[in-house]
């Protein structure tokens, strides 16, 4: 926990960086010893694609490729053998970015950081863009003041939720009351949310 202090006191994009190198380095280890822990990868990528700049996939992260120090640091692409699901999953995280001007041009916002949890908002004068990410273990709740990321809305629209070991791309609203919207995070889990401004339809969110 004292870790976890120290590293929140850092500047955001910091702790983000840190974290992506911590994620990367776990998917080796686990991909190369245990099998590679999904809701890592989801994760990593997930925050990857949602954060400001343009995302890079380092080849073959996307079908499961896994190495460790060089000459083993990138093995050649499993033709026939990918995994699917992973390859599926990075096509989704892609489709929401490419829909979503906000996660491409936004402004920028730290809503939260706490108990090893993080989120942040991404916005423009259409839209409004707000991820959360869950680094324990276990479930947790917390309240996000999405106002900050100059949501108006009265519900913001869940378009992707991950777990340890799944994810989830149906399309859930929550709602948003004086400016807070409330959510329950699973273990190593994270929550794309969209909302549009005033007058826009809903309806095309997912």
């Amino acid at each position: 926990m004292r870790l976890i202090g120290k590293l929140l006191a850092l500047p955001f994009v910091l702790v983000m960086g840190i974290l992506y190198l911590v994620c990367k380095f776990l998917v080796v280890i686990s991909g190369a010893v245990l099998g590679i822990l999904s809701g890592i990868v989801f994760l990593a990528a997930l925050v990857l694609f949602t954060f400001p700049g343009s995302p890079m996939i380092y080849y073959g992260d996307e079908a499961g490729v896994c190495g460790w120090t060089d000459p083993d640091n990138r093995r050649t692409f499993p033709w026939g053998k990918e995994d699917l699901e992973l390859t599926e999953f990075h096509r989704y995280l892609t489709g929401i970015r490419n829909r979503t001007p906000a996660f491409r041009r936004g402004a920028f916002k730290s809503l939260l950081a706490e108990n090893g949890m993080i989120a942040y908002g991404r916005f423009d004068a259409d839209e409004q863009g707000v991820v959360v990410v869950n680094s324990e273990d276990y479930a947790q709740r917390v309240r996000i003041p999405v106002w900050a990321a100059e949501v108006t809305a009265d519900a913001m629209v869940r378009v992707m939720l991950t777990d340890a070991k799944r994810y989830n791309v149906g399309s859930l609203k929550y709602p948003v009351v004086d400016g807070v919207m409330e959510v329950e995070l699973p273990g190593n889990g994270a929550m794309i949310f969209i909302a549009r401004s005033s007058g826009q339809d809903d309806e095309k969110i997912a």
